[in-house]
């Protein structure tokens, strides 16, 4: 047997390729869920696309799970599950919990259908706005701006508590910092806000700060927003496919 390879998927994949008599009569194959994802296991690995096209219409029939969707679909590059998988939790409600994803699809997955699923609950057309007051220093993890400044084009002043007069620009990328166990940072850079009042950068760019509390230089592109204070109050309408469009453009390929 081939290392990494199971004897069950090859069994599943040889009754596919030399069916029974009473399969041939039938027109179908008698096979499991289980059987056919070892089906499509080995045909996506050894590039028998029309035994993986049968394979993944075959599951697509059964009673898939939002996440069998995801992961499955990651494993075996089938666009359409990942889609519907995410989708599926996107609109769930009442919200599964965070602990809940993680341990199913692990932490990059989570954050990235927690942030889909919270600001789709939210407004469409609006932008996802972010308080002065929950940037916070990437070393002591306090909050770096302790009073409100003026904006460097309009000169209109942004409190620290006002969620409206910053916004996350159009097509900003996010990066993910996983802080513990469960709970996610992400990385914010001043140079992607925008002022409301203006629609300029409302900060300088290579506007450095000093913590107050550890004297460390937070730089511009560095400030740290927890991601339970950023899906607060969130109010932006999220297309997975902004979030998850790289990965199933890729996946599409293998169609």
């Amino acid at each position: 047997m081939l290392e990494g390879y199971q004897a069950a998927d090859f069994d599943a994949l040889l009754k596919v390729l030399y069916p029974t008599p009473e399969d041939l009569i039938s027109g179908t194959f008698k096979l499991a869920k289980e059987q056919w994802i070892g089906v499509l296991k080995l045909s996506t690995i050894w590039a028998m696309n029309k035994i993986r096209k049968h394979a993944i219409e075959r599951l697509s029939e059964m009673s898939l799970s939002s996440v069998e969707k995801i992961n499955l679909a990651r494993a075996h590059k089938v666009a359409k599950w990942l889609e519907e998988g995410v989708h599926e939790i996107v609109i769930e409600h009442p919200l599964r919990p965070i602990e809940e994803l993680v341990s199913q699809l692990g932490l990059e997955i989570a954050c990235r259908l927690l942030w889909i699923q919270n600001q789709s609950h939210g407004v469409a057309g609006q932008k996802l706005t972010i308080p002065l007051g929950l940037l916070r220093c990437p070393s002591c993890e306090t909050e770096v701006f302790k009073c409100g400044r003026s904006c460097n084009n309009c000169h209109r002043m942004i409190s620290v508590d006002d969620r409206k007069a910053l916004y996350l620009l159009p097509g900003t990328s996010i990066t993910v910092k996983p802080r513990g166990a469960v709970e996610t940072d992400l990385v914010v850079s001043l140079q992607n806000l925008g002022c409301a009042g203006c629609s300029g950068r409302p900060i300088p760019i290579g506007a450095n700060s000093t913590c107050r509390s550890c004297n460390r230089v937070v730089y511009y592109t560095d400030y740290r927003l927890r991601l339970a204070d950023a899906i607060q109050g969130a109010t932006i309408k999220v297309d997975i496919k902004d979030v998850f469009g790289d990965e199933i453009a890729n996946y599409e390929t293998w169609d």
